[in-house]
């Protein structure tokens, strides 16, 4: 349950801190939380070696909070392109992300031996790198920024802030 509050209201507070997208920040938030988790469900059923023996994908509390912070790592690489793509790319990330995130953590667990304890860490490192990555692709080099897409006012600095108490309060 709290791991389910952070994404749909940490995170999706947290993405109304531009005025010209605030709602729709809000919006994508949840669209793209509930298509990481369904997809994250699924790619850590075929992946990760303890589920796989009977080629079923079974659906229990672990796996959605696993899956849950797939889609936090995909929302944390949103944060980088918020305000500069439209909805179909951002599907688009969310897909690749949760897959590679899965990669990642398969690579790890079963050809590094590392720890379950490090997914945190690599939860923030990935999504982080992820974003850069797609902001780099994007960026225009002839393009001014406009200024009107990057303003901010009081409200949306106050839901923001409440996106971040969110987060703060029931991160792990």
């Amino acid at each position: 349950q709290d791991v389910h509050v952070m994404i749909f209201m940490g995170f999706g507070f947290l993405a109304t801190f531009l005025v010209r997208y605030g709602f729709s920040g809000s919006g994508f938030n949840v669209l793209l939380a509930a298509m990481a988790i369904q997809w994250a469900v699924m790619m850590n059923g075929f992946l990760l070696p303890q589920r796989h023996y009977r080629r079923e994908i079974y659906i229990s509390m672990k796996s959605v909070i696993e899956a849950e912070l797939c889609a936090a790592s995909a929302l944390v690489a949103m944060g980088a392109v918020h305000g500069k793509t439209n909805p179909v790319q951002l599907l688009l990330m969310v897909l690749v992300e949760v897959t590679g995130f899965v990669i990642n953590q398969w690579i790890l667990r079963t050809l590094l031996s590392a720890d379950p304890l490090y997914s945190i860490m690599l939860l923030h490192i990935f999504g982080a790198l992820f974003g850069m990555m797609v902001s780099w692709v994007l960026h225009r080099e002839g393009i001014n920024p406009k200024h009107e897409k990057e303003k901010t006012d009081r409200n949306t600095g106050l839901f923001a802030m409440l996106g971040t108490l969110f987060l703060w309060m029931f991160w792990p």
